[in-house]
């Protein structure tokens, strides 16, 4: 069985995403929020899975987002969910910086 093939997108300028801040983007389909924890580019799903609120309104302390609708949080490192309302965690997805780019990696869609 092969690996999903990938590819990595652009979905902002580095000048876009301040330190220890969130942005959401959207690519295809996805809804992606990505962080910036102390210089570390970190990108989940953007929806949270318990009421669709979209974390990158919510809040940010340290390595945790804070769903603004009904509290759920979760570790943006792993999508792990850690307390408050949801039925999973959360999609991550790899990250670089290519110069001033912020590309992430997506599944690429099968047709």
């Amino acid at each position: 069985m092969s690996a999903m093939p990938q590819s990595w997108i652009t979905v902002a300028a580095t000048s876009a995403l301040a330190p220890d801040s969130v942005i959401g983007v959207t690519v295809g389909s996805l809804d992606i929020a990505i962080y910036n924890v102390g210089g570390q580019l970190y990108a989940t799903d953007n929806i949270c899975p318990h009421a669709y609120g979209y974390l990158n309104h919510g809040y940010l302390e340290d390595d945790i987002i804070e769903c603004p609708l009904h509290g759920a949080r979760f570790e943006i490192k792993t999508g792990k969910g850690i307390d408050g309302p949801f039925e999973c965690d959360l999609k991550t997805f790899a990250v670089r910086v290519v110069g001033e780019e912020i590309q992430v990696e997506i599944p690429a869609e099968s047709d």
